[in-house]
């Protein structure tokens, strides 16, 4: 569909078929999950006012959706500044556990007290840190709190069970999607999560 933001990627570093991504994205997509659609593109570059020539030539990239809260990609409740109470303040959140970047608020929740341990951060996709109100920051920070200690303890401090917390059919999908494929970046980079307005 029509957006503005795409993503050019450049697949020989990590996967010399140039393949392991859009099809993992196409499995994905037929066991009835999101995932970003994908096209292969082959790329020239011209600086110069010129017509291209063969030296301009760059090689094939896979053309990705950027991964984002919007009726044809994430399709989750927007969260706008003023949803501080229940059950709005519940979602919809788009976040990765990524490296941080310039400007980025890290979140380092959902590690039950220690007993699971992360090396990368969460970060914030959507809203974004900058637009998001303390309040909903740290209900979110709660909710994965929340989630960590169910997953360790079987339930949360509040009582709920991890399943009422998380979409335990999706973790397993893409658990499986992520070790068939061999991700270098499995379970520590480049994870994409939502949490939709009332939902897990």
């Amino acid at each position: 569909p029509k957006n503005a933001d795409w993503v050019l990627y450049a697949p020989y570093y990590w996967d010399n078929a140039m393949v392991r991504n859009p099809l993992a994205y196409q499995l994905s997509r037929d066991m009835g999950r999101y995932a970003s659609r994908t096209r292969f593109v082959e790329v020239f570059l011209s600086v110069r006012d010129r017509p291209l020539r063969e030296q301009d030539y760059q090689g094939v990239y896979v053309l990705t959706e950027e991964i984002e809260r919007d009726n044809d990609r994430v399709d989750i409740a927007r969260l706008d500044a003023d949803d501080l109470t229940e059950p709005d303040i519940s979602g919809g959140y788009v976040f990765k556990r990524d490296r941080s970047g310039e400007g980025d608020t890290e979140v380092w929740a959902g590690d039950a007290g220690g007993r699971l341990t992360f090396r990368q951060p969460i970060i914030l996709v959507d809203p974004e840190s900058e637009d998001m109100p303390d309040e909903q920051l740290d209900w979110l920070e709660a909710e994965l709190d929340a989630m960590g200690d169910a997953v360790v303890d079987g339930t949360a401090p509040d009582g709920r069970r991890y399943d009422e917390i998380l979409d335990v059919g999706s973790f397993i999908d893409h658990h499986i999607i992520n070790v068939y494929f061999k991700n270098p970046d499995a379970f520590r980079l480049s994870g994409y999560f939502h949490k939709d307005r009332e939902g897990k």
